[in-house]
């Protein structure tokens, strides 16, 4: 009961004990039902997926689901979990930027083929067993630069509010484009008459910035704030 009740007021599926399922809740397992739950939401996204739905996809009556997951949060939880174990975990003996930057860089490329993940980020703590794989590699890269204690912290944190704000952003770019059916290239010309005549002469660096809308693709601006803040976190160094 006192874990039900931490649960309840904590609201994390870590802070439950999971139940051994029998009779006809034996048929599946929790694996199973979070591997469709991805499955869908990769499919249809978050508004789409119901526990009803999903039953009917794994095959089994809506009700044997919440025997092995208590409500649709803990099922977003646990998928938004499992997707971060496909996060390449780079190789120890690399340098402690370029480990920084495998990970992030896996880390977007993970947010890009789940675009629902990232809608979740900052809403469930990251304490399940594969993001703390994630964050236990990134603190021992960021360490190996010297960095420590509260510094360390702050190093990992800036870094994941760099990368929460441009996989964000990048997304949701994605999103309109795909709805308005172009890509970049096409939304930069057709935005580039209408910028130009509302800067005018008042704001001649907005008016130049919109003829280089499409030269730099999100994979380069991705590189090159990832490199700004590496640069940045290198500079300061260990505190005294």
């Amino acid at each position: 009961m006192a874990g039900r009740r931490q649960n309840r007021s904590w609201n994390t599926v870590w802070a439950e004990t999971p139940r051994t399922p029998s009779g006809h809740q034996a048929g599946i397992s929790r694996e199973q039902i979070v591997l469709v739950a991805v499955e869908l939401l990769d499919q249809d996204g978050m508004e789409a997926l119901s526990m009803r739905r999903l039953a009917s996809r794994v095959g089994v009556a809506a009700m044997s689901l919440y025997w092995h997951v208590a409500n649709k949060g803990h099922l977003l939880e646990l998928a938004m979990d499992e997707v971060f174990g496909e996060v390449s975990i780079p190789a120890v003996d690399l340098h402690w930027a370029e480990r920084v930057r495998a990970l992030a860089t896996s880390y977007r490329a993970v947010s890009c083929r789940h675009p629902w993940v990232a809608r979740l980020l900052g809403v469930y703590p990251p304490i399940g067993p594969n993001l703390m794989r994630f964050t236990e590699a990134m603190l021992v890269a960021f360490g190996d630069s010297g960095l420590s204690g509260a510094d360390l912290d702050r190093a990992v944190n800036t870094l994941a509010d760099y990368l929460l704000g441009f996989i964000t952003a990048e997304l949701r770019t994605e999103q309109r484009l795909r709805a308005a059916g172009m890509d970049i290239v096409g939304f930069a010309e057709m935005m580039r008459p209408l910028v130009k005549s509302l800067a005018g002469d008042r704001f001649p660096e907005v008016s130049a910035r919109v003829d280089r809308m499409s030269e730099r693709t999100m994979d380069e601006r991705f590189a090159f704030g990832l490199d700004s803040v590496l640069v940045g976190l290198s500079a300061r160094g260990p505190r005294p």
